[in-house]
């Protein structure tokens, strides 16, 4: 999210609203760490935490209506983004001079969003299958269709992924009965998934591939009439902390 932040130079001021849980304070925390690299001009006027379970949105969107700024960080998701929205909306705190930039959209099926999701709201989405042309892609789109009678959201490829993962490292490891080699065989998985290429690195199992960003519209060609256009891919191994941060973060 930082990193895009890079291409929009008229985004000066910004608020972040983060669930108060684990969560939530490291998606702030981070975020704002990127930031001050990608783009240490802007300022964060306002941080607003609301507690697990709270359904009125209210008190945060006054509190982020007290400082105009050009955009709204959101890390909340689900049930929280939705009561979110409503709010936002009842007490009209995003429109033309303030965009929104949600983490996730695609954790729920965006149709659930269609009402109270605005217009050119920036999202990061694991999934836009929509505009993915890869026989990979389409393939694994046409099979979540008929299997759940559905449109795949941003748990199908994870999913695949973490399968897939721990089957390309039985196989590396010559079977399932050692577990210890196993493990130590998923460093250096590499696979073709949904979105590309996963690679999965030897420190700390983390499986990298695409995640992406793209400008929230209502078109009816896409799945219930909402998704995200002019969609651009970021690899997570661009963005994931180091191996050598981990280690530190671990104190080994």
């Amino acid at each position: 999210m930082a990193q895009h932040l890079k291409g929009r130079p008229e985004i000066k001021r910004i608020a972040v609203i983060a669930p108060d849980y684990e969560f939530g304070q490291h998606f702030a925390a981070d975020f704002l760490a990127h930031l001050k690299v990608a783009r240490p001009d802007i300022a964060v006027v306002r941080q607003e935490w609301p507690k697990l379970g709270a359904t009125d949105f209210a008190p945060h969107v006054t509190a982020l209506q007290a400082q105009p700024v050009d955009m709204v960080v959101a890390g909340v998701f689900g049930a929280d983004l939705l009561n979110f929205l409503k709010s936002a909306r009842g007490f009209g705190l995003l429109g033309e001079k303030t965009q929104l930039f949600v983490h996730g959209l695609d954790l729920v099926k965006v149709g659930t969003l269609k009402d109270v999701l605005p217009e050119n709201t920036l999202s990061t989405i694991w999934y836009p299958f929509y505009a993915l042309t890869s026989a990979k892609s389409k393939a694994f789109e046409q099979d979540v269709a008929r299997r759940m009678n559905t449109y795949a959201t941003g748990s199908a490829p994870v999913g695949y992924v973490a399968g897939r993962m721990i089957i390309e490292a039985i196989k590396r490891a010559g079977g399932p009965d050692d577990v210890d080699r196993v493990v130590k065989a998923l460093g250096g998985v590499e696979f073709e998934g949904p979105t590309g290429t996963v690679k999965v690195r030897a420190c700390d199992n983390m499986a990298l591939y695409n995640f992406y960003v793209g400008t929230v519209k209502r078109d009816p060609k896409l799945p219930d009439g909402i998704g995200v256009v002019d969609v651009k891919s970021y690899h997570t191994e661009t963005v994931a902390r180091s191996c050598e941060e981990i280690a530190k973060v671990r104190g080994s």
